[in-house]
């Protein structure tokens, strides 16, 4: 019996949410090389990090990286919540920037310093970049910190699921052609 019962223990312990479980994935849809729209499925249980705690951190979501020491808006706009903390900026970060002298981040939150709190994560975050950096490509992935930099804990992870699908010109053919023939259509009903 208590084998049984401390085994239980045991695996009730490794499913359970708390410090180190890093349980959010995070989902861009690439729409062109410099935007995509962010979704997340999950919930933020890890433990709180010691500095920047009103940030995540996309780690090196870039095809081609931005400058070392850049760090500009890339945030469109955002309907994403974390624990019911609503997402208002993010930034891109070159490898450089901060004196991490690591991978190049994109790291997103809340304004004013109000730290994110643990909790389901909900909503869209729509990201532009620019200054030629780009998105990586499909089925990339990466991880996800609370906090940035060196300082921040496993929160997750990021995979890039799909490219925009771009209609060729075979393709705007076939569509011209099939609205000429609704069109006709419509004008012969009309006619009699």
């Amino acid at each position: 019996m208590r084998i049984r019962y401390g085994m239980l223990v045991a695996l009730a312990l490794l499913l359970s949410p708390g410090a180190g479980n890093a349980t959010v994935l995070f989902e861009f849809n690439r729409i062109s090389d410099t935007n995509a729209t962010v979704t997340a499925t999950g919930t933020l249980d890890v433990a709180a990090p010691g500095s920047n705690s009103h940030i995540l951190s996309f780690r090196n979501p870039f095809g081609i990286a931005p400058a070392s020491a850049a760090n500009f808006t890339v945030f469109t706009s955002s309907t994403m919540t974390i624990g019911g903390t609503p997402i208002d900026f993010a930034l891109l970060a070159g490898d450089a920037f901060g004196g991490t002298g690591g991978d190049p981040w994109i790291y997103f939150g809340k304004s004013g310093l109000l730290p994110l709190g643990a909790g389901i994560v909900t909503g869209i975050l729509e990201l532009t970049l620019s200054g030629g950096a780009t998105f990586g490509p499909t089925g990339a992935t990466g991880d996800v910190t609370w906090g940035i930099f060196t300082n921040g804990n496993p929160a997750g992870s990021w995979t890039i699921v799909s490219d925009a699908v771009a209609i060729g010109e075979p393709g705007m053919l076939i569509l011209s052609g099939a609205g000429l023939f609704w069109v006709a259509g419509r004008k012969r009903r009309l006619t009699t």
